[in-house]
């Protein structure tokens, strides 16, 4: 073989393994965006689930002290952080995963989000 023909089978080899190269980082790339969005996406709702909970408890602890007490600005706090429950509620909807899911567990509350001092 001529030192011409392989010189150019390098170099298209070389070219080769260039593109093959470019094109794996891309996949990669984008692979490794997609994964850091769901694990964005699934902290995001494990966060809002616990603020959930904690605003859950501080509207139990206020609502039980304000009936206890009779105190106007307990109540007024239990309302502040029923808003508060509602809102990051809102917020953990944005991670549900999907329309099917959302709409099961809505089904199976009754509807919208209540809480328990408003069954009834």
């Amino acid at each position: 073989m001529e030192l011409r023909k392989v010189v150019r089978v390098i170099a298209v080899l070389i070219a080769v393994c260039t593109l093959a190269s470019a094109g794996s980082l891309v996949f990669i790339t984008t692979y490794l965006y997609r994964l850091t969005s769901q694990i964005d996406a699934s902290l995001q709702s494990v966060r809002a689930a616990g603020e959930i909970e904690l605003q859950l408890l501080w509207h139990a602890r206020n609502t039980n002290q304000a009936n206890f007490m009779s105190a106007p600005e307990l109540a007024a706090g239990a309302a502040k952080v029923h808003a508060s429950v509602l809102s990051w509620v809102e917020v953990a909807r944005l991670y549900v995963s999907s329309t099917r899911r959302s709409r099961d567990s809505r089904a199976s509350r009754g509807g919208a989000w209540r809480l328990p001092c408003e069954a009834g």
